[in-house]
């Protein structure tokens, strides 16, 4: 097993460092390893051929096994820790010390080689989500916070973004991605869009887990896919020049009769609207 330390952690940001992990995983098989199965999205800059496959602890055995190590592992770990802080093995605050452990787990990594003969192996991370139960945590305060205030997020130039389509819509268009949460344990779909957004994320990007009462506390969308995101809010066009179709808003107070206008606007192909005084927050939750 291999590991990335909270410095390189804090230094690189947890996508880099579990990549280096896992770098440092293959690179300590005592069998040398002809081709690599990579869990998650990207690889990581092996010295050998491979493929990475999204979700592939579920589908490739060698991948399942490098994951139960790496689990083991962790588990091992967080146990050492829980016995100078106590209650870091359940994961469930986000307090400096029990940080600062959790992050030094989930920089580690498993190589699990099948054998000889083949020579293949499975890479699995133990980049987790840090597990949230408490609604005092910071980070969950200021996630209700932008969801509850449309005051919040322009103070903040913060907002919420719920669902994949709409975070993905975000990614592509550049938007920084602060914090990714989910409900509980995240879906294929959520879990690759998960690994997208630890790829492009801005500096400090939190990747958490909420208890589903948590979740749909903070949630801006009801029965929504179970994955939001805190974004970045982009900056806004002031100039009074319009050479391209545009729609204006006069003094539309609704926020939910905004955003269903902004979502027709954005499907007519219409990529400017303005809005009047007296318009409702563009950003609100709703």
């Amino acid at each position: 097993m291999a590991q990335a330390s909270v410095e390189e952690i804090d230094t690189l940001n947890i996508l880099q460092a579990t990549l280096l992990a896992m770098r440092r995983a293959v690179d300590a098989l005592q069998v040398a390893a002809e081709y690599a199965l990579v869990d998650g999205n990207q690889m990581p800059g092996l010295a050998i051929p491979g493929r990475a496959i999204v979700a592939g602890d579920a589908l490739e055995p060698a991948i399942s096994a490098a994951s139960i190590l790496a689990k083991t592992a962790r588990d091992e770990m967080m146990r050492a820790f829980d016995a100078q802080h106590p209650g870091t093995a359940s994961r469930s605050t986000w307090g400096t010390a029990r940080r600062n452990t959790s992050s030094a787990c989930a920089g580690s990594a498993r190589a699990f080689c099948t054998g000889a003969a083949s020579r293949r192996c499975g890479v699995s991370s133990e980049a987790r989500a840090m597990r949230i139960t408490s609604p005092d945590n910071p980070v969950v305060r200021r996630l209700r916070r932008l969801a509850d205030s449309a005051r919040a997020c322009r103070d903040a130039g913060r907002t919420l973004a719920e669902g994949i389509h709409v975070i993905e819509a975000a990614l592509a268009a550049g938007v920084p991605v602060h914090t990714i949460a989910t409900r509980g344990p995240a879906s294929t779909a959520a879990a690759a869009l998960v690994e997208r957004v630890e790829a492009g994320g801005a500096p400090g990007l939190k990747r958490i887990e909420l208890g589903a009462a948590l979740y749909d506390a903070i949630s801006p969308v009801e029965h929504g896919a179970g994955v939001l995101a805190e974004i970045a809010i982009p900056g806004v066009d002031e100039s009074p020049l319009l050479n391209e179709d545009a729609v204006f808003l006069d003094a539309v107070q609704d926020p939910g009769n905004v955003g269903t206008l902004l979502r027709t606007a954005a499907a007519a192909g219409v990529r400017r609207v303005v809005l009047g005084p007296g318009s409702a927050y563009a950003w609100s939750r709703r």
